[in-house]
């Protein structure tokens, strides 16, 4: 019985290996296509860690949560905030932005408005740009 079960598993060994690159190749790339979601008004959603390339920069969200911070009034309340970190491809320059909801981000010739911050419930969070005329 050991025996047939053994040689059971060498035949299936190539098949299993194949499902499983197969399995993987999808949700490599679910992953990528899930990081980015731009359509024809100007809106990119970035999933918390993950990079996207707008107007030929990277652009990096992370650590995605609620703090005390001034608005522009300098009213101190709890708003959701984000940290991106930014590279342009070009120079090699890099930088990082600390937002809130209603910053503006300028890319070369573009300007973005930082729309929403969603942390996520027990998931990554979510940041929405929306390129905006200056």
């Amino acid at each position: 019985m050991r025996n047939m079960i053994h040689d059971l598993m060498e035949r299936l060994a190539p098949l299993s290996l194949a499902v499983l690159l197969v399995v993987l190749s999808i949700g490599c790339s679910q992953v990528r296509d899930d990081s980015i979601d731009g359509d024809a008004d100007g809106v990119i959603e970035i999933v918390e860690t993950t990079n996207v390339v707008i107007t030929d920069h990277q652009v990096a969200v992370g650590n995605i949560w609620e703090r005390e911070l001034p608005d522009t009034d300098g009213n101190v309340a709890m708003r959701m905030s984000a940290s991106l970190s930014i590279m342009c491809n070009e120079t090699g320059e890099e930088w990082n932005e600390f937002v809130i909801e209603g910053d503006l981000i300028d890319l070369n010739e573009n300007t973005y408005e930082v729309r929403s911050i969603d942390p996520g419930d027990n998931s990554r969070g979510l940041l929405t740009l929306v390129e905006v005329e200056r």
